[in-house]
């Protein structure tokens, strides 16, 4: 969530129904675990630089500082982002929803400032100020004094207004945060006076929104509405018909002249103790990121100390704005004249790093320790950096501890790993083990160091943890985050399919970002694969895909690639011509995918296909579309796929086939194209069916075992409530139905059948394990498991597992499946119709064998 500090809790002090459901209480303000990365060129990539992966600095640890991490549960209730100004959050929307407000305006002079009572019966007061951040955007900050002299510290949010008729309006919000939520009030704006409205009846709000075609859920013990919908026609249309309708006022705001200055004082110095741990994703899209920037540009121009520690940060990393060393000194240093000492770790990154002014890593570490002495976690993690490799100052690897174990005293997440690098130096098993706890606790705070670190245990064995999958998710999850070291191991491993499924291209594409920050690794193993490598970076910069777009890159590199013959570059080059729409450019692209299509490459084909159904050749051409079509799909080309399987559905360029057609969307779904999956979930035909048997078998289903209840799956075990809906799958297992099974069970050797529910009636030859299903703390679960499971296949863990209990509304084989992937065993399905859908098939069942186990 976004670093701004949180509240005390005080949902009786919120207007009548806000407190109900608009608000959920807080606890008073203490420290987050959002990192701060400035690093070197740093500051761009988000992270400070680490001692390289094989000689890790440090020594040992006597154990681990810092306090036990809390429950999931309890520190999404005191995050301080749950609400951005409470009553403005009465209708939220999903993620996905993406409105383009083309008829959004500005009713509101730039500063405006509203004021209110806070609590009808405690009284105290609330202003609303409206600083303009762009064309008919705001930024709403919030203000709230209670009459005890506690301040409310509420985070901004950008706001929009989409006029409805009148003097209403939809108030477009969207939080200023890492979790990105939005959504709209219905708001009312007079001379002087804004209210926000609320309806009279939630039946008949839900009514008018069913009307509308949009699912909704009625407010609960906390927020508002909850819209299911990402069609913007629909959402403002429903507005505009409540706006019609009788509402009630929740709050009044009249206009006024400013804010208290010694309020905006006090609530800008309870969110900037929080500006040293935001991160990029926290300020959400480009757009938004530049309207953070025009906000906190406005707070530096004002004189805030805390506005221009902000815009100082936004500087030095180039979030919403360019990357300007001298700017972030600047602001930096005017915010530690402002009575804002955290500043100085922005002063202290840009002279340790040479960003903005020539490297002086002496010169750097005054400023942070001033910052450090003041709280800063991120200086304090720097001066760690510092002397545990004696940068700047003379190495002392003791006091590099000191200072790490103060940033993880305040729970700073890249903290973590940078201990346990210390301690890794060692290179002794004691220090492994006293290393452990602190990766963990830095892969909770999802830092990508952390996670490289927990995958070279996992791959090495180190502390008894050897996984090879286990490796490869923590490598990924440190790639996706931007490691460069974690990219070379990834982008190997998928060009040579270690321990992961093949993917050339991508593997290609993240070993040329790795050697492009540096990594000698990566730069050697791509050395003698230069053509790809350019295939890859030309295809990255066209589409900017992990990179700025850049049509003029993209072109040269794949114009190397063509050069190179490395004949899949034809296409991808061809592309680009095709956009420039002149004579010269389409006939370079005609020659390229002739040439293509010569090599038999399969986007060639493709390609050529697109062409002759789209005209750019001339006249539209059904027939030699398909043709070319189904060639590409013939080479396993996923978009092609899908394509040939509409064109058969629908008799476009061949003879109509409804089963064919239904083949190849889902050989396509099959390769994640997820347009094919959703037209193949559209026709219900279940994945495994062969072609010859399609028309025939797609009518086969027993006892709803393929039924979708809309449940996503989840990623632990269930610890109740084992008799419910289930979802369609179990995440890293293959979902069965009976029809599979009974062709499983014919097979040599046949998979190992357990049940774990049916007691006195199962599956021919299934094993009953009692309450194996049930959830079992994780401490000793893997040992448990395989002690129970080797046992009944020899040790093979290769060998197929499936799972079963009652019906689709069982969770016990779900449970079960899970902790079978959990301990490493490779083939496990999930019967997930059970014995009901079984006895449906009116298949034959026996007493099962009954194991004990516990």
């Amino acid at each position: 969530m976004a670093a701004w500090p949180e509240r005390k809790a005080a949902r009786h002090r919120l207007p009548r129904r806000a407190n109900a459901r608009a608000c959920a209480p807080h606890a008073r303000h203490r420290s987050l675990p959002l990192p701060h990365r400035v690093g070197r060129a740093a500051v761009l990539r988000h992270h400070l630089p680490r001692p390289p992966l094989r000689s890790p600095v440090g020594q040992r640890a006597r154990g681990l500082p810092g306090r036990p991490t809390m429950k999931n549960w309890l520190l999404l209730l005191l995050l301080p982002w749950l609400l951005a100004g409470c009553v403005l959050e009465r209708f939220a929307l999903p993620n996905n929803y993406a409105p383009k407000h083309s008829g959004m305006t500005t009713p509101l002079a730039d500063g405006a400032v509203f004021k209110g009572v806070a609590d009808p019966k405690k009284g105290g007061e609330i202003f609303l100020r409206f600083v303009k951040t762009g064309p008919a955007q705001y930024v709403a900050e919030h203000f709230v004094a209670m009459p005890d002299g506690e301040d409310i510290a509420l985070a901004p949010a950008h706001v929009r207004f989409l006029p409805l008729g009148g003097a209403h309006y939809a108030l477009y919000w969207k939080r200023i945060g890492e979790e990105p939520k939005q959504g709209y009030a219905l708001v009312r704006l007079d001379a002087g006076r804004l209210q926000v409205l609320e309806p009279m009846s939630q039946l008949s709000t839900l009514a008018l929104a069913k009307a509308h075609g949009i699912a909704a859920q009625p407010p609960g013990l906390v927020g508002g509405y909850t819209f299911d919908t990402g069609d913007e026609a629909r959402v403002l249309k429903f507005f505009k018909d409540l706006a019609t309708r009788k509402t009630e006022a929740t709050l009044t705001l009249a206009a006024t002249k400013q804010v208290p200055a010694d309020l905006r004082t006090r609530t800008y110095a309870k969110l900037g103790e929080h500006i040293p741990r935001l991160k990029r994703n926290d300020l959400g899209s480009e757009t938004d990121a530049a309207a953070v920037v025009a906000w906190a540009q406005r707070l530096a121009r004002e004189g805030d100390g805390h506005g221009q520690h902000l815009l100082a940060r936004l500087a030095a990393n180039g979030w919403g704005m360019p990357a300007d060393g001298a700017v972030a000194i600047r602001e930096a240093e005017a915010a530690v004249k402002n009575g804002v000492p955290q500043a100085a770790h922005v002063i202290a990154a840009m002279h340790y790093y040479g960003v903005g002014v020539p490297a002086d890593p002496a010169r750097a570490l005054p400023y942070a320790r001033r910052a450090a002495e003041a709280g800063s976690p991120g200086a304090m993690l720097l001066l760690g950096f510092a002397y545990g490799n004696g940068r700047g100052v003379a190495q002392d690897r003791e006091a590099a501890k000191r200072w790490l174990q103060g940033a993880m005293d305040r729970n700073y997440g890249p903290a973590f790993a940078q201990w346990a690098d210390l301690v890794l130096t060692e290179k002794t098993e004691a220090a492994d083990r006293a290393a452990l706890p602190a990766i963990e606790r830095g892969v909770a705070h999802n830092d990508a160091r952390a996670h490289v670190l927990r995958g070279v245990f996992h791959e090495n064995g180190r502390a008894g943890l050897k996984d090879m999958d286990a490796a490869m998710k923590h490598f990924l999850a440190a790639a996706e985050l931007g490691d460069a070291y974690a990219k070379y191991l990834v982008g190997y491993r998928l060009r040579h399919g270690q321990h992961i499924a093949q993917d050339i291209p991508r593997g290609r594409a993240l070993l040329a970002e790795a050697a492009q920050a540096g990594i000698a690794d990566a730069a050697n193993a791509i050395e003698t694969d230069a053509p790809a490598v350019y295939l890859a970076l030309g295809v990255a910069y066209r589409d900017g895909d992990g990179v700025t777009q850049n049509l003029d890159q993209a072109r040269g590199w794949l114009e190397k690639a063509v050069s190179a013959e490395q004949w899949e570059a034809n296409a991808e080059l061809a592309r680009i011509l095709i956009r420039d729409n002149t004579p010269s450019s389409k006939i370079r692209a005609r020659e390229l995918i002739e040439l293509g299509v010569e090599k038999n490459q399969a986007n060639a084909y493709h390609l050529r296909g697109t062409s002759y159904a789209s005209g750019w050749w001339g006249q539209i051409d059904w027939q030699r579309a398909y043709s070319d079509f189904l060639r590409a799909a013939e080479f396993g080309h996923a978009p092609a796929q899908k394509t040939i399987g509409a064109m058969q559905l629908d008799g476009l360029g061949t003879r109509k086939s409804e089963v064919e057609g239904r083949y190849w969307l889902r050989r396509a779904a099959d390769a994640g194209d997820q347009d094919a999956h959703d037209m193949v979930r559209a026709r219900g035909i279940p994945s495994w069916t062969p072609i010859s048997r399609l028309a025939t078998l797609a009518r086969e289903r027993y006892a709803d075992e393929d039924r979708d209840f809309g449940l996503p799956p989840s990623d632990a075990p269930i610890t109740s409530g084992f008799h419910r809906d289930t979802p369609l799958r179990v995440p890293g297992a293959r979902t069965v139905n009976t029809n599979e099974v009974k062709s499983l069970l014919k097979a040599k050797p046949a998979p190992i059948v357990i049940d774990v529910y049916g007691e006195t009636e199962s599956l021919p030859g299934a094993v009953y394990l009692k309450g194996f299903g049930l959830y079992r703390p994780v401490m000793g679960r893997i040992t448990k498991t395989r002690a129970v499971l080797d046992p009944l296949i020899g040790s093979d863990r290769n060998r197929g597992i499936i799972f079963l209990c009652v019906s689709v509304r069982c969770w016990h084989s779900y449970n079960a499946a899970m902790f079978a992937l959990e301990a490493g065993y490779t083939d496990v399905m999930w019967y997930r119709g059970g014995l009901t859908s079984w006895k449906s098939a009116k298949q034959k069942t026996a007493v099962p064998q009954r194991i004990v186990w516990e």
